[in-house]
């Protein structure tokens, strides 16, 4: 992990509490974006091996900004916001998912970087080398 990089717990009134702070010390950080996955933190079994680390999702945005794609995925994710963010949507739609990997075991390792499509493309692309699919939650594919 680089030291660009920082995890945080995923429920809603524990992440702001950690989170804001540190987004308000970095306000002046060269790099404004980045990338975020969201961690079950338990293993997952996927088309080929288990994911150990239970990542279920790998997205990129704008990281520092007060309106940003991390806080959408919070909110949408927690069910505290009408406006939605799609792994939020597909995690909330699916019991077995709430089920399997609580909120309250999960959270969210954000990094900040130059080159955020980038990153977050070789992370999408690593996964899917690795195991076949993509994690739970995305949708895209990162391989072009």
């Amino acid at each position: 992990m680089n030291n660009n990089s920082i995890f945080f717990p995923i429920l809603h009134e524990d992440f702001y509490k950690d989170f804001e702070p540190w987004r308000i010390s970095h306000a002046n950080h060269p790099n404004r974006s980045g990338v975020y996955e969201l961690f079950a933190n338990k293993p997952i079994c996927r088309a080929v091996g288990r994911d150990e680390k239970g990542v279920l999702y790998i997205g990129k945005g704008n990281v520092l900004n007060y309106n940003n794609r991390i806080g959408l995925l919070i909110n949408s994710i927690n069910g505290t916001s009408s406006q939605n963010h799609e792994a939020g949507i597909r995690y909330n739609n699916h019991e077995g998912l709430k089920l399997r990997y609580p909120l309250s075991g999960c959270e969210i390792r954000i990094t900040l970087c130059e080159n955020p499509e980038k990153l977050e493309t070789e992370k999408l692309d690593s996964y899917y080398k690795e195991h076949g699919e993509y994690p739970p939650l995305n949708r895209v594919s990162g391989i072009k």
